[in-house]
C-alpha cells in the first residue's frame, strides 16, 4: 500500500514555517529601520558640513570686502596701502608711518592713522560687538562675517636695532613691538569707540568647568611684535619694515571644523 507524503505532513511543521516567516520579516523590518536610521544620520552630518564650509566660505569673500574696502577708501585719501588677500593682512609699509629706524610716528604717519581709524569705526561694526547703553550690539548669531580678532603687528628687518638696553631700540623685538604699540595708541586716540569693540566667542562647555569662568566677549584689537622673524621679501629689505593689521575672522567650533576636516581631508584649512 503506497502512501502519500500528506499523510506525513504534521501541524507543527506549519507553526515552524510561520514562525521562521515572522522572524524574516521582523528581521528585515529591523534592517529597514537601521537603514533608514543612518540614512537620516547621514544627511545630518552632510548638513552640518556644509553648514560649516559655508560659513567658512561667506567669511572668507567677508574679509575679502573688508579689505578691499578699506584699501579702496584709503585711497580716495591719498593713503596707499598694500592688503594680502588669502592672509587677510592689511600692510602699511614703513615709509607710511615711521622715519628709518624709529619708533615713535612720523607727523604723517598720525595723519594717515587718523583716517584708517575713521574708515575702521565705521566697518568695524558690522563685524564686532558694539557697547551700547548697558549692552553689546553684536552681529546675528548666524552671520559668518564676525571678526575674532585684528592683530597689529609690527615687522623689521634684520639689520640690529642699535639702542640702549631697556629701550625700545634695544633690539628688532623692542622695536617691532614698540611700533605696533604706537599705531595702536594712535588708532584708538583717533577714534577711541575702536578701543571698546569686542568679538562674540560663546562660552564653551570646557570654560564652564574651569575654576574661572572667562567673559563671552573679547577685546578685538591685539598687538604683537614679530621682529624679522616674518620677512615678506628675501631681497628687499625696505618691504620688510612694515605694520600689518591682521584680520581673523570667527570660525565654525571646533565640532563642525572637525566635521570638515573628515569630510575633505586633514588639509582643510579653517583660516
Amino acid at each position: 500500500m503506497r502512501v502519500s507524503r500528506r499523510e506525513f505532513h504534521h501541524p507543527e511543521d506549519e507553526s515552524y514555517f510561520a514562525s521562521m516567516t515572522d522572524l524574516l520579516v521582523g528581521m528585515l523590518f529591523v534592517f529597514i529601520i537601521l537603514l533608514m536610521a543612518f540614512a537620516l544620520n547621514l544627511r545630518d552630518q552632510q548638513e552640518q558640513v556644509t553648514t560649516a564650509a559655508d560659513r567658512l566660505t561667506k567669511a572668507n569673500v567677508a574679509r575679502t570686502e573688508l579689505l578691499m574696502q578699506l584699501q579702496h577708501s584709503l585711497k580716495n585719501d591719498g593713503v596707499t596701502v598694500q592688503i594680502d588677500i588669502q592672509n587677510g593682512v592689511l600692510r602699511l609699509p614703513e615709509d607710511v608711518l615711521f622715519s628709518r629706524g624709529e619708533y615713535r610716528l612720523a607727523d604723517k604717519g598720525k595723519e594717515r592713522l587718523q583716517r584708517l581709524a575713521l574708515h575702521l569705526s565705521e566697518l568695524l561694526p558690522l563685524y564686532a560687538c558694539v557697547p551700547t547703553t548697558g549692552e553689546l550690539r553684536c552681529p546675528h548669531e548666524e552671520t559668518a562675517a564676525r571678526l575674532e580678532t585684528i592683530l597689529i603687528e609690527g615687522h623689521t628687518d634684520s639689520t640690529p636695532a642699535q639702542g640702549g638696553a631697556g629701550t625700545c631700540l634695544a633690539d628688532n623685538w623692542s622695536l617691532s613691538a614698540c611700533r605696533a604699540n604706537a599705531v595702536f595708541n594712535q588708532l584708538i586716540t583717533s577714534e577711541a569707540s575702536l578701543a571698546n569693540l569686542e568679538n562674540d566667542r560663546p562660552l564653551t562647555k570646557a570654560d564652564a568647568g574651569q575654576a574661572e569662568v572667562p567673559g563671552e566677549n573679547e577685546k578685538l584689537l591685539g598687538v604683537s611684535g614679530y621682529a624679522d622673524r616674518r620677512p615678506v621679501s628675501k631681497d628687499n629689505m625696505a618691504a620688510n619694515r612694515r605694520i600689518d593689521l591682521r584680520f581673523i575672522m570667527a570660525t565654525p567650533d571646533e565640532a563642525e571644523a572637525q566635521r570638515f576636516r573628515e569630510k575633505f581631508g586633514s588639509k582643510a584649512s579653517t583660516k
